[in-house]
């Protein structure tokens, strides 16, 4: 699972690295404001979709072939669909045992990530 981990948290770290150069072109070239703001809020959006995909690959190699189909089945239909039924898929994970719990801590710690970063940006249209 470290390996896994670690795949995760470099999608995070190109999502830092991101925002800063995101920050630095909106401070230092007022010309290209809108483009580097576009330009943030898309690989945001890429790094959600990027942290998404890494999260099941992680649930398929760590955790049984039954937990990790009905977390795959799940997954998609409850963040882009239902956020409803978000509890009954949490509840998956954290039933799969310690592994998946942690997943779904690592994976959760990331999404707060690319929500804050979209925030960063938000705020930066606000300045404008």
């Amino acid at each position: 699972m470290d390996r896994k981990a670690v795949s995760m948290w470099k999608v995070t770290k190109n999502l830092i690295l991101t925002d800063v150069c995101v920050i630095a072109l909106f401070w230092l070239i007022p010309s290209v404001k809108m483009p580097a703001l576009l330009l943030g809020v898309l690989c945001a959006i890429g790094y959600m979709l990027w942290l998404g995909r890494y999260f099941l690959n992680d649930c398929k190699a760590n955790l049984p072939v039954e937990d990790y189909q009905r977390i795959a089945a799940e997954f998609g239909f409850i963040w882009f669909w239902n956020p409803g039924r978000r509890e009954q898929w949490q509840y998956v994970a954290e039933e799969s045992g310690e592994t998946g719990a942690a997943l779904l801590r690592i994976w959760r710690g990331n999404m707060v990530l690319v929500i804050v970063s979209l925030a960063v940006m938000a705020v930066l249209v606000w300045m404008g």
